[in-house]
């Protein structure tokens, strides 16, 4: 399956993982990232992950922007930043 399609994948199935985490349902959208609600299977916790549409990760400047973001201290959450899903993307889990 192609990146573009584990991406697309994680609006409708619920069963779409990302990492340890079973994608639920998508919760909002941006212009520049997608929300999920997931399941992180390891602790038994629902959480949020945002999700840099893929063909602006690419992109250095937003990707720094979308960095920058989560390193906010917005907040006394615990956040954990990827970069491979699905191959090419970030995301952040709040």
């Amino acid at each position: 399956m192609a990146a573009d399609d584990n991406w697309h994948a994680a609006r409708s199935d619920p069963q779409q993982r990302i990492g340890r985490f079973r994608v639920q349902r998508v919760l909002g959208r941006g212009a520049m990232a997608r929300v999920l609600l997931a399941l992180d299977e390891r602790i038994n916790r629902l959480v949020a992950i945002k999700v840099l549409e893929p063909h602006l990760a690419s992109n250095p400047e937003i990707a720094h922007r979308f960095l920058n973001e989560a390193a906010r201290p917005s907040s006394n959450m615990p956040v954990l930043v990827g970069d491979n899903y699905p191959t090419s993307s970030m995301y952040v889990v709040y």
